[in-house]
């Protein structure tokens, strides 16, 4: 009855009634591995790596290695918390069992898991290594081919990205390389473009190439808050402002609003002569997470717009 109460629970979005079943589902057996597994996996959704380990640790090893969405969530779970020995020996375990067993959908959990975790240059590195290993033995798997190309593109991105020096050249051509062919093999899915369109403009400093890839994005009936981002960065280094603020200003009252997003709105409004309203919306800024490459941009923006 309490595993019902979890799937309609979870199924719902209502995370403290799923997380309140597992905790109960415990107490009539306490040696449950599916509902520490469910509960791990929620307190990780909450953004608590730690406690989700601590739930996760408790299944038996052989569980965790040979059923796809604990492997998953453990790998997550090891990688979030900065078991940076630990995680990739455990994925290697995961992969080698599932080419013993001939599981794709076993390697796959493993390696999304460690991706879906908070990125570094060395994580992006270690999970291409794993894709190109795991899609190289399972050409025919259609599922692992499309989830699996795509994981391999977001990895070489971050890679670039986070990498020491930021956009360095080879790990910058293997992004570019990757995103063109999933933007050429899927030209209805906006995730090849947005990221070209950082690729060009972040690493290539070619804003005006960075435009090719934003067309596409620009047709969208309702773009994401990052492809409005992308968009707005783009317009914002070709001279266009005006474009760029007709795309952001919707967002900049949301609650969700990035602090890279309202960097771009305050270029955009010291690109049009409102200093004032630059340096509001930057104060806002200044205050939220960002990654690395998205604080130096806002130390760039700050510097540019100080000076008036």
């Amino acid at each position: 009855v309490w595993q019902v109460v979890i799937e309609a629970a979870v199924a719902a979005r209502r995370r403290d009634v799923a997380i309140q079943a597992c905790q109960e589902a415990r107490k009539a057996k306490p040696d449950l591995p599916w509902a520490d597994a469910v509960e791990g996996s929620l307190w990780l959704e909450t953004g608590d790596p730690h406690k989700a380990l601590q739930l996760l640790g408790k299944s038996p090893p052989e569980i965790r290695a040979t059923t796809p969405f604990i492997a998953k969530a453990y790998a997550k779970a090891l990688t979030a918390s900065g078991n940076d020995v630990q995680s990739p020996a455990f994925v290697r375990a995961v992969v080698s069992e599932a080419e013993t067993k001939n599981r794709p959908d076993l390697a796959r959990a493993a390696i999304t898991g460690m991706a879906e975790a908070p990125p570094t240059a060395a994580r992006a590195d270690f999970v291409v290594e794993q894709l190109d290993r795991v899609l190289a033995k399972w050409p025919g798997d259609p599922d692992l081919q499309n989830e699996g190309q795509w994981a391999r593109a977001e990895a070489l991105y971050r890679s670039a990205e986070l990498a020491t020096p930021r956009w360095e050249t080879a790990r910058l051509e293997r992004a570019l390389r990757a995103y063109n062919s999933m933007s050429y093999l899927h030209p209805k899915d906006p995730r090849g473009f947005l990221r070209l369109a950082q690729l060009r403009l972040y690493g290539q400093k070619k804003p005006f190439d960075a435009i090719d890839a934003v067309r596409p994005l620009a047709v969208l009936p309702n773009p994401t808050p990052e492809a409005r981002e992308v968009m707005a960065a783009t317009y914002v280094a070709t001279a266009k402002p005006a474009e760029a603020i007709a795309l952001l200003e919707p967002l900049a009252d949301v609650p969700s609003v990035s602090g890279s997003a309202l960097t771009v709105l305050a270029r955009a409004y010291h690109a049009r002569g409102e200093g004032e309203r630059a340096k509001k919306t930057l104060r806002r800024a200044s205050v939220m997470p960002m990654t690395e490459r998205e604080r130096d941009d806002y130390k760039d923006a700050a510097r540019a717009i100080s000076q008036e």
